[in-house]
């Protein structure tokens, strides 16, 4: 597996040795479990706003489905 080096601040390496000691993990294995989860957090986000502007697209296209969906904009979106 490759090695990344890493320049921190005293205050970040605190932290991830704390975190890394919390967790029963390797400083390692924390920052890739935090790389991969803020990955998929900007995943949801691409998706959420994709998803809003389809619906924006399909309302414009017919005014009375656009009075149907305007309580769903955010439903279930709260969250994601």
């Amino acid at each position: 597996m490759p090695t990344i080096t890493l320049k921190a601040d005293e205050s970040f390496c605190n932290d991830l040795n704390e975190m890394a000691s919390e967790m029963e993990v390797s400083k390692s294995e924390l920052v890739r479990r935090a790389v991969n989860a803020y990955r998929n957090n900007l995943e949801r986000e691409h998706l959420k706003v994709a998803m809003q502007k389809a619906s924006y697209r399909v309302r414009r296209l017919d005014p009375d489905l656009s009075a149907g969906l305007d309580s769903l904009v955010n439903d279930g979106l709260e969250d994601a």
